[in-house]
């Protein structure tokens, strides 16, 4: 079982993280030895010689670990780029789902008209935009923390560098490929589906896109950090996105839900975002009456819309503006990122320390 007396020393001085009970086990064996070891000998001498070397390298001891926090930063950021480049199907499967969505959407919703039916398939994908662009965000990135749990607390263990710096590189390096996703797939379902023809109206969706995507990031980063397993995961992260989906201003009446979950609403990143998107889409529009002819300025169809803003004032989406909402999400997604962190520093935290 082991080649040499010191892989039996490294092994029975060792946390094993393999399983709840091993750990239990070896920690116990750990403290027995160091029980022992303190009974048996006279530690007078050791501490003398620690607190020698205390005070002639001060700098030294005070300082644990081995780089700054910038240095760190780029060392670990460079890691997760390596890590991504070898797990480069991961990548290329998330690539093939985009299409394939992009696809149907275009398919299915290709060059709206203005007419009084293509109200409710505007509405219909705006929210599912704005749901799937949580969906395919949260799924993939989940698990990243999970996997990689039992080396970040070996290297915690270790003093290998803060736990800040880990989970802002990490963070960091998902950004890239994801803004990138994001960017090439609002432009072209854009101008396909036959949204508002505006250029300004465009770059407004693509902004509201990008903050939607660091919001939708932070979160999955928050589920990743305080799920302890791959299953719990995807159990967990679908469960939180139906709750933002309900409570994402479509397809329930926020006016009509009970009291005591009202407050999930001002959360949802989902109803801000399509709140956001609604305004930015039917502010400057008007549409054709029932009998395919525009009713005249200063007058409404007849049991329709004729312009944007009533849409907007009808299905309540004018509570805030778009630079209030993306605020907003900006800020739920900064929040979202602080528990992840903290969440991340907890669950990460070695449970035993010999020096």
């Amino acid at each position: 079982m082991y080649m040499n007396p010191a892989d039996f020393a490294l092994d029975t001085v060792t946390v094993d993280f393999r399983s709840p009970s091993a750990k239990e086990s070896s920690t116990k064996r750990i403290y027995h030895i160091l029980d022992e070891w303190e009974s048996r000998f006279d530690t007078s001498t050791v501490e003398k010689i620690v607190e020698s070397n205390h005070r002639q390298y001060p700098k030294l001891v005070a300082k644990r670990m081995g780089n700054s926090w910038i240095a760190e930063f780029l060392i670990l950021t460079s890691r997760s780029f390596k890590d991504a480049n070898r797990n480069y199907l991961v990548m290329i499967s998330g690539v093939f789902q985009t299409l394939f969505i992009f696809l149907l959407i275009c398919f299915t919703f290709f060059q709206l008209d203005y007419s009084q039916s293509s109200i409710t398939s505007r509405l219909g994908v705006l929210f599912f935009l704005t749901a799937n662009l949580l969906f395919s965000t949260i799924m993939p990135v989940i698990i990243i923390f999970v996997l990689e749990r039992a080396i970040v607390i070996r290297e915690r263990y270790s003093s290998s560098y803060y736990i800040s710096s880990y989970y802002f590189a990490k963070a960091f390096s998902i950004l890239p490929f994801r803004l990138a996703m994001v960017s090439i797939f609002s432009l072209g379902i854009y101008y396909i589906i036959g949204l508002n023809p505006l250029a300004s109206c465009y770059f407004i969706f693509w902004g509201i896109f990008l903050d939607l995507s660091f919001a939708a990031q932070a979160l999955s980063l928050l589920i990743g950090a305080a799920v302890p397993d791959v299953q719990v995961a995807q159990a967990a992260a679908p469960a939180v996105i139906v709750v933002f989906f309900i409570y994402g201003g479509y397809f329930a009446n926020l006016a009509n839900v009970s009291w005591i979950l009202r407050w999930i609403e001002y959360i949802s990143i989902i109803r801000y975002g399509f709140m956001a998107l609604v305004q930015n889409e039917f502010s400057t529009l008007v549409f054709e009456c029932s009998n395919g002819s525009y009713a005249p300025p200063g007058e409404d169809c007849q049991g329709g819309f004729s312009t944007g803003q009533q849409i907007i004032a009808y299905f309540n989406m004018n509570q805030f503006s778009i630079s209030t909402c993306c605020l907003i999400i900006l800020g739920i997604g900064c929040v979202f990122h602080l528990l992840g962190y903290l969440m991340l520093r907890s669950t990460t935290k070695p449970s035993l320390r010999l020096i």
